[in-house]
């Protein structure tokens, strides 16, 4: 039943996100009216560089208002293991209200877990939430996720920017934590799940100032 109650739950917040963009797409057409009205007014004085300049802001106000948010919507539309799409969608609410950007990239559809489906959604729960605690803390808050499936395997990555560099061969221990006692559990639980599937491979590593940690999972 709690399990129930938890898709149900991110299946709300699946249709809130939709609500929350089909009102912005309404504020956008409102405003692009008034655009509107303005070059009009430089298509009829042959203004073409001002027309021209339209355009190009025009093109940068729409991705900036709701490129980002498509894009994401659209890759988590590829996922067609409904609780993991719900769990994700979750995510993502919760990390945009926090104020940090994400970007969703799944460019082909995921229809395998490769592993049970509570380990999988536990093991991307854990790192979503850890990149959003660090994320927080940088001057630019930033996540990305990543779901690339092949006929072999499953790759599921999440990177995150942050304050500082994390010491990698310190998160490689157990009980590792910058939280104080009575944490860390995260990433020991993490290990735990992945230990018990022969063949999953995690990795971390630093690049372009993002911390990245990745599962492969065979199919």
């Amino acid at each position: 039943m709690k399990a129930q109650e938890g898709i149900i739950l991110q299946q709300q917040t699946h249709l809130a996100l939709l609500e929350e963009l089909q009102q912005e797409m309404r504020s956008f057409r409102h405003d692009f009216a008034n655009l509107m009205a303005g070059v009009t007014i430089q298509a009829r004085d042959g203004d073409l560089r001002g027309i021209q300049d339209f355009m190009r802001n025009t093109s940068s106000y729409f991705d900036e208002r709701l490129g980002d948010e498509i894009k994401n919507l659209e890759a988590v539309s590829r996922i067609n293991i409904p609780s993991l799409r719900s769990l994700i969608t979750s995510k993502m609410a919760q990390i945009q209200r926090a104020g940090v950007q994400i970007d969703v990239e799944i460019l082909y559809p995921v229809i395998s877990e490769g592993i049970r489906q509570q380990d999988l959604l536990r093991s991307l729960g854990i790192l979503l939430d850890n990149a959003l605690e660090a994320a927080k803390l940088s001057e630019h808050p930033r996540i990305s996720l990543v779901l690339l499936q092949t006929d072999t395997e499953l790759l599921a990555a999440v990177a995150n920017s942050y304050a500082s560099p994390p010491d990698l061969v310190e998160m490689s221990r157990d009980n590792y934590t910058t939280k104080g006692k009575d944490h860390g559990t995260g990433l020991m639980s993490l290990r735990k799940i992945i230990h018990k599937y022969p063949g999953c491979v995690t990795g971390m590593n630093l690049k372009d100032n993002m911390f990245r940690y990745e599962i492969r999972i065979p199919l």
